[in-house]
């Protein structure tokens, strides 16, 4: 990377022909304030972060001194993004994880902003749009027990209907306290 920014931004009249994506590196105002470096792995500890970061740093603050159209590059704030970076702000924008690692997403789903019917609404029920699912497929994913468990801690903490027109409060601490009440 630093040998195709040396070579790329050697000619103070602007980059070679044919390379328009040098022409930001060449303007001072607005100029380029901030260089994310981005890796897909992870760089271990901090003291890997700021070996890089000071690398790279001296990297532009060597690439400013010496051609002038190039001053303003040398105080460019240098930042290091690893994968670490990149997982915790996945974490709190799911629909950009969704459309990144877009298999990530659970069989059958799919953003809404991806949603696009096509045709009639007949031919959303094709099999192809919409699988059958059947009970015995469904029963091999989830047993009855199972059903029965997650169903009755749902219901630890619910409203039910007491009366018609009313509704009470249910909090137990067994998890069937209640649940095959008629």
């Amino acid at each position: 990377m630093a040998a195709h920014l040396r070579d790329n931004l050697a000619d103070p009249a602007g980059p070679p022909p044919g390379q328009p994506q040098y022409r930001p590196w060449y303007r001072r105002d607005p100029g380029i304030s901030e260089y994310r470096f981005c890796v897909s792995s992870s760089l271990g500890v901090q003291e890997n972060h700021d070996a890089l970061r000071l690398e790279i740093a001296r990297f532009f603050e060597h690439l400013s001194s010496d051609p002038p159209h190039l001053a303003h590059l040398k105080n460019l704030e240098v930042a290091i993004w690893d994968w670490s970076a990149f997982e915790t702000r996945l974490q709190s924008w799911r629909t950009l994880a969704f459309r990144w690692f877009p298999k990530a997403l659970l069989a059958g789903f799919a953003p809404l902003d991806d949603f696009r019917p096509e045709g009639r609404f007949r031919a959303y029920l094709s099999p192809h749009k919409l699988p059958y699912y059947s009970r015995a497929h469904h029963h091999r994913l989830v047993t009855e027990e199972q059903l029965i468990d997650n169903t009755a801690r749902a219901l630890r903490h619910c409203m039910m209907p007491s009366m018609p027109g009313t509704f009470a409060s249910v909090k137990t601490k067994s998890p069937y306290a209640g649940f095959f009440a008629g």
